[in-house]
């Protein structure tokens, strides 16, 4: 699914629904993207504005607003990636 250029892909994310909306994602998302340093991409499937509204946050704000987007329409996967990159924090 990576479009050029990715060295990470965010394969599976979920929390369950009595942890959402208290900030334990974002926590978890942030803590392995700092673990991991380089380029990468998070994709969420067509359909999925929930995932799509989380990531976007996230992202958004771990990259300082440092991210490109692209959507997928056609193939065996299709919806939105976001494109960034991630450093060690100092």
């Amino acid at each position: 699914v990576k479009v050029a250029g990715g060295e990470h892909w965010m394969d599976q994310f979920f929390v369950m629904k009595k942890y959402r909306r208290r900030g334990v994602g974002a926590q978890a998302a942030v803590s392995v993207l700092r673990a991991h340093p380089g380029r990468w991409q998070v994709g969420q499937m067509a359909g999925n504005q929930a995932a799509r509204s989380f990531w976007l946050r996230v992202i958004a704000e771990f990259s300082t607003g440092h991210y490109t987007e692209v959507q997928l329409t056609s193939g065996w996967w299709q919806g939105h990636i976001q494109c960034f990159q991630s450093t060690r924090p100092p």
